[in-house]
């Protein structure tokens, strides 16, 4: 059987003595799951929890089935994030980008092209992909992340 996504079991997380997620328990399935809610609601450190950044005062987290704690690096590996705020290159086309990104990330440069058109096709921006990203809308930005 397959685990959830991500599994919450009695999380609590605290800064110093300021406790911000107190008792959350969840069991999510999919490929993809979003985080709304108000200012300090703690989405951010639920995600910075997920990621293995902040570490549990109490409770367990699983993402993929894997222990953020013990496997930082295969969650990292396995799972995407995009932040609210973008860092791209404005003047850069999405193909420039992309294709540098996945050169930092230790593709040939070769594969990071044909990977970089794939994704690009992927996501619906196969026409724009050589447009400056500084002409793209936020929508589009966010497709590239």
């Amino acid at each position: 059987m397959t685990p959830p996504t991500l599994s919450l079991e009695g999380l609590e997380v605290a800064y110093g003595t300021r406790s911000v997620l107190r008792g959350l328990d969840a069991s999510l399935s999919g490929r993809a799951i979003g985080l709304l809610g108000p200012n300090g609601a703690g989405k951010t450190t639920l995600i910075n929890t997920i990621l293995g950044f902040c570490r549990p005062r109490a409770g367990r987290v699983r993402i993929l089935g894997l222990d953020p704690r013990e496997q930082r690096d295969a969650v990292l590996a396995a799972i995407g994030y995009m932040p609210e705020n973008d860092a791209y290159i404005a003047e850069f086309s999405a193909v420039h980008m992309l294709r540098l990104l996945g050169e930092v990330s230790g593709l040939p440069r070769r594969a990071a092209l044909e990977r970089t058109h794939q994704a690009l096709h992927l996501v619906g921006l196969g026409e724009e992909r050589y447009r400056p990203l500084s002409t793209y809308s936020l929508g589009m930005r966010q497709r590239i992340g």
